[in-house]
């Protein structure tokens, strides 16, 4: 992947201070030039033997012979490897390790044999169940039960204050639905949504699909796609009320500033954004909300919700128009950027807001 303004590979300085990954992003780079993922002279775009190591990244962590310090670095190593092939992967960069060397200016051809490139993936790790995760929505006592409670909250107040008419609404890898058709459940204004809940795993839009019939709620259409392109949002769009819960900690730092920088292009005149994140280290929360006001987007709540913080903010300029076929992110997975965090674990708040 290459930088979009100087067309050369990203230097590790730069890698350090745009990633937010667990464990040191140098030590990790070097580690991963030595088992040869990738070359010692680019960072991102090409990758080697990737069939064989990435197998190697991706099962060593669960081998009952690895140190707790191995096992650290192999999910250190793994989170910065999955960013670097989904960054390279974007068909941006150059293809080959022959169109790599001919972008740094060589004049000469590459003596080693091309390196096959790696293509997108959604999430290395493979193993999260999404569909276990969302059980817990179900236990008002579990942190994603009181999450669930404050963005409910938070829906039913923008709801509250929303001129008369029809309301549209879009929800980014929606998952099961709870927070939208929890909220408009019995809400006077229910009969006004119009919403599009967009997810990729086809038993959440199922159930997706039941709770909103069996709430009687006939504006809520759930369906089966990729909600990281604005492709998924064609004819819901532009929408008073965006939500995106349980996205934020699922990317990486650029895809988050990224997509919140494409949320113009998604929104109605003064719509409001519904977002989650936790607040694991590093706590991104405070970039966050620096990115939505540089975005053009005033705050209207930050509400504390261990291990998870819950904001809404209103748009404040005007809207941009639509353009189909961007993309807005890469899911990677928390389980992949902070493996020390488990959410659905019962949390100690030991932390100040």
């Amino acid at each position: 992947m290459l930088d979009p303004d100087r067309q050369r590979p990203r230097s590790e300085d730069e890698l350090d201070r745009t990633l937010s990954l667990p464990g040191d992003v140098r030590e990790s780079l070097r580690r991963l030039r030595a088992c040869k993922l990738i070359h010692r002279w680019n960072d991102l775009s090409i990758a080697a033997h990737a069939a064989v190591r990435f197998n190697e990244l991706t099962h060593a962590a669960a081998d009952e012979n690895l140190t707790e310090g191995d096992r650290k670095e192999r999910g250190a190593d793994r989170a910065l490897l999955d960013i670097l092939l989904a960054l390279s992967a974007d068909g941006k960069g150059p293809a080959t390790a022959q169109q790599l060397y001919e972008a740094f200016g060589a004049k000469k051809e590459l003596a080693a044999a091309p390196v096959e490139r790696i293509p997108r993936c959604r999430s290395l790790s493979g193993v999260m169940d999404w569909q276990a995760w969302h059980r817990d929505y179900t236990d008002p006592d579990s942190a994603l039960g009181r999450r669930l409670a404050v963005v409910q909250a938070q829906i039913r107040a923008m709801m509250d204050h929303a001129p008369s008419g029809p309301i549209r609404a879009i929800g980014v890898c929606a998952g099961q639905g709870h927070d939208l058709i929890g909220a408009l459940a019995g809400h006077p204004r229910r009969e006004d949504v119009a919403a599009r809940l967009v997810e990729l795993d086809e038993h959440n839009v199922a159930v997706a699909r039941q709770g909103a019939q069996t709430a009687g709620l006939d504006g809520i259409e759930s369906v089966v796609g990729d909600a990281s392109v604005t492709d998924a949002y064609h004819g819901a769009v532009p929408a008073d009320l965006i939500l995106l819960c349980g996205v934020f900690g699922n990317i990486s730092k650029i895809d988050i500033a990224n997509t919140i920088d494409h949320l113009p292009q998604l929104s109605a005149p003064q719509a409001t954004i519904i977002w989650t994140r936790h607040r694991h280290p590093p706590d991104l929360t405070p970039f966050i909300r620096a990115a939505f006001d540089h975005a053009g987007f005033d705050e209207l709540a930050f509400v504390d919700s261990p291990p998870f913080r819950v904001g809404a903010n209103r748009l404040r300029v005007s809207p941009q128009p639509f353009q189909a076929g961007v993309r807005l992110f890469e899911f990677v997975g928390y389980d992949v950027l902070a493996p020390d965090f488990h959410a659905t674990r019962h949390f100690v708040d030991t932390v100040t807001p």
